[in-house]
């Protein structure tokens, strides 16, 4: 894994694991930035799929090896961000106009939505995020802009759904 030495990634657990940090994060300590960005679509029956609004945001992830031996894993740490935003303006937003209902609705209430992704780690660290989620991650979250420092994490890592389930009351 270091200089010329290619990774062998059908014979070597170590290595796949390795490319799969890589592919995520960084193993070294200067931050490594991250951007997604996408579009939301509703689909209803057999009409054409209708763009809703955008979504955006960014990731910094460290990766480090932990362990020895047959103890030895892979452990990540990192910020993420993500936003909605208006598909013409850019603007964050928090609400959309739902065409189907004619009601303004939170960004996640609506029904069934179907998205785009494309996600990428960045050459240009933050001067690739799109200016309007940079702008406004930089006044309202400076933090997320930091790599993490502490290796400890308290508590359950939940996924975005896990969290959003815990949070969200039961409809029935």
């Amino acid at each position: 894994m270091t200089g010329s030495v290619p990774l062998d990634l059908a014979a070597s657990p170590r290595d796949n694991l390795y490319a799969f940090g890589k592919t995520w994060g960084t193993f070294g300590e200067d931050p490594l930035v991250s951007t997604f960005h996408g579009a939301m679509y509703a689909s209803v029956g057999t009409s054409r799929l209708q763009p809703l609004f955008g979504y955006a945001g960014t990731g910094i992830t460290k990766v480090r090896f932990v362990g020895d031996g047959a103890d030895e894993r892979l452990q990540m740490r990192g910020k993420e961000t993500g936003f909605f935003y208006d598909l013409r303006t850019g603007a964050v937003i928090e609400t959309w106009d739902n065409p189907f209902t004619g009601e303004t609705v939170e960004v996640f209430e609506g029904g069934v939505m179907t998205g785009r992704l494309h996600s990428r780690k960045t050459i240009r660290g933050l001067d690739d995020v799109p200016p309007e989620i940079r702008a406004y991650t930089e006044k309202h979250h400076p933090e997320y802009f930091e790599a993490p420092q502490d290796w400890d994490v308290p508590g359950p890592i939940l996924s975005s759904w896990e969290a959003y389930a815990r949070a969200t009351p039961r409809e029935a």
